[in-house]
């Protein structure tokens, strides 16, 4: 049998559509019910699976908690986006939630390996797929999965980050994602290819969120470390060392991190305590003031 902590489709082949998100956490903080006996599909005016999938993607995104006990709660970081951009207007908003999922590695297994271990350049979804499930059968240790759940989370993945608005583009149409904006795959003639992120897209401090949850605890990391391991930074947001390198002075000038390039140790040292909720505050603030 596959790991049990992995999960396939938990999308139901639905993306996150425009205002699903935001309509979902307005019910969830004014009823933390919202999801029991199916009542989540007509209070968003859906059906049962689409109702399903923002239950998943609340959930992946680390905007939700479940539990039997409380039922569906927003979570701190839930709150904070709500409270502070509601409409997910601010592309740092779905930075953050894109970061979540990639680390989800249990609940949005593909999106995982999809960053953290292919390399993609001008590939079909059908080659894409393959290389997938090499990973995928690395992971679950030869174990037993729906190859079709993962060809439809392969498609799923294509079509969130790289459908986009063309100029006929319908507004009634919301079935392009939010994620498209990053610019993190593009899509010619049916083939993709993972693309690095622009400068004018991708705040600082959404590198600085990904360096703290890679580093947990610790108080200093290796640049290669931030290049090369599991959910690294690199890996997550899709960048390449040399971009990162000047993100990571761009953090030293704002006094986030000290760096140490001398001797060839290319260490990275933290210098306070702030948590990624830290640092989502702070830029929703700074906004503010």
């Amino acid at each position: 049998m596959a790991d049990s902590k992995i999960k396939l489709k938990g999308h139901g082949s639905f993306v996150v559509r425009e205002g699903w998100l935001s309509k979902a956490m307005d019910y969830v903080e004014k009823d933390n019910t919202i999801f029991r006996e199916k009542r989540a599909a007509d209070a968003f005016g859906v059906g049962n699976n689409m109702g399903q999938a923002i239950r998943f993607w609340l959930k992946a995104t680390g905007l939700m908690s479940e539990s039997t006990a409380r039922g569906a709660q927003l979570t701190e970081l839930g709150k904070k986006i709500h409270k502070h951009d509601p409409y997910l207007e601010d592309v740092f908003s779905i930075w953050l939630l894109h970061c979540n999922i990639v680390m989800n590695k249990e609940l949005a297994t593909s999106w995982y390996l999809f960053y953290n271990s292919c390399d993609i350049d001008e590939l079909t979804k059908e080659e894409i797929y393959v290389q997938m499930k090499r990973e995928l059968d690395v992971l679950t240790n030869g174990g037993e999965y729906s190859e079709k759940s993962l060809m439809d989370d392969v498609t799923a993945i294509c079509n969130m980050y790289s459908k986009v608005k063309e100029d006929n583009y319908d507004p009634e149409d919301n079935n392009i994602s939010p994620f498209s904006v990053l610019g993190l795959v593009q899509n010619k003639k049916q083939k993709y290819s993972k693309t690095q992120p622009n400068f004018k897209t991708l705040n600082e401090k959404i590198v600085m969120y990904c360096l703290i949850k890679q580093m947990n605890n610790q108080r200093d990391i290796s640049i290669d470390d931030l290049v090369n391991k599991e959910n690294s930074v690199c890996k997550v947001l899709n960048l390449k060392r040399v971009v990162l390198n000047q993100y990571l002075d761009r953090l030293e000038e704002m006094g986030q991190i000290r760096i140490n390039r001398t001797s060839g140790l290319d260490m990275v040292y933290r210098i306070n305590n702030d948590t990624g909720l830290d640092i989502v505050e702070n830029y929703y603030k700074n906004l503010i003031d």
